[in-house]
């Protein structure tokens, strides 16, 4: 996985808000802390090589946002829209993302850690190259996303909706969960532990595993 490509020395220091100075709406290596921002609505937003932390993003409309080389630190994302947008080389870092929805991304090199990602919309996304490592995805929707070398690690990934989504080649073994949803067909090759394995026999064939 690549790393984001930004160096917090030699940003300056400023707001988001700068982002309304460029008639791209670009904001570029810039270090944003302890801000508010809220009810925002820009139509394909790019934020590169910068960094946030202890900021809030309140129900802000960000449709077809570029992120790339950024790393979010406690940050608070909640029912944000970030539908139709491109994350590239980007670390979250202990953000609460709640509702939020990033349907119909592209999200290459994104590591998602220790972050609080209930109700959060990936559907109709194509996600690669992505770690989402000890985050809470309770109800989560994966729906029809191509999934290529992306890692959950000790994820809380109870009732996740993977409708139509092909986990070949998923590890799901080091996740928690009393319900997923997944068609059988995308199961296959999918790596799970043995209590998993048992749920699955008992949703899909009606067979109760007795030790």
């Amino acid at each position: 996985m690549l790393q984001p490509n930004v160096n917090e020395k030699q940003n300056v220091k400023g707001t988001f808000f700068q982002i309304f100075d460029d008639e791209d709406f670009l904001i570029e290596n810039v270090n944003i802390s302890k801000e508010l921002i809220e009810h925002q609505s820009i139509q394909h937003p790019v934020i590169e090589r910068c960094i946030f932390e202890n900021v809030t993003f309140a129900a802000n409309e960000f449709i077809g946002i570029e992120i790339s080389n950024c790393i979010f630190r406690n940050c608070d994302l909640s029912n944000c829209d970030l539908s139709k947008g491109s994350i590239h080389r980007t670390h979250f870092i202990n953000c609460k993302m709640v509702g939020t929805s990033f349907t119909e991304n592209y999200l290459g090199n994104v590591h998602f850690q220790e972050c609080k990602m209930n109700l959060a919309n990936f559907s109709d996304s194509k996600i690669k190259t992505t770690r989402f490592e000890g985050c809470l995805l309770n109800s989560a929707d994966f729906i029809e996303c191509q999934l290529q070398t992306t890692v959950f690690s000790q994820c809380d990934v109870d009732q996740v909706n993977f409708s139509a989504t092909n986990l070949k080649k998923m590890d799901l073994s080091t996740c928690d969960f009393e319900q997923l949803t997944v068609q059988l067909e995308n199961l296959k090759g999918c790596k799970v532990n043995s209590r998993q394995a048992n749920y699955f026999i008992k949703v899909f064939l009606d067979v109760t595993v007795v030790d």
